[in-house]
């Protein structure tokens, strides 16, 4: 990208990119530490909302993928929990689209939820 003297560019990183995109998608959020990181970018589920006796209860979010950034055309999308797998393709199929990149989808974990983030 070629500019004249006297003027200025501007861009955002990658993961900020991804992160703002993938917030609130399909149940997604995206916890703010991520945005902060330009090789990774964890996503949390939004466990339903219930009502029991007219309370509402929310259950806490829960970190259930992964995605690395760090090749420009290959993504790596690791999930956390078989039981949000097939969310997780379809997140993957549309993130693939949008950013014109390979997303590899790949299961680490059975039960839902990392243990550690990074």
């Amino acid at each position: 990208m070629s500019t004249k003297l006297g003027e200025i560019s501007t861009d955002e990183a990658k993961a900020i990119k991804v992160a703002r995109w993938v917030d609130h998608r399909y149940g997604f959020r995206v916890p703010k530490s991520s945005w902060e990181n330009n090789d990774y970018v964890w996503i949390d589920w939004m466990q339903p909302v219930f009502k029991i006796f007219g309370i509402t209860l929310s259950l806490p979010r829960v970190n259930v993928a992964l995605l690395e950034l760090k090749s420009p055309k290959n993504w790596v999308l690791s999930v956390y929990g078989r039981r949000v797998f097939g969310e997780c393709q379809t997140l993957a199929m549309s993130l693939a689209e949008e950013f014109q990149t390979h997303v590899h989808v790949k299961i680490v974990q059975e039960k839902l939820g990392a243990r550690n983030y990074l």
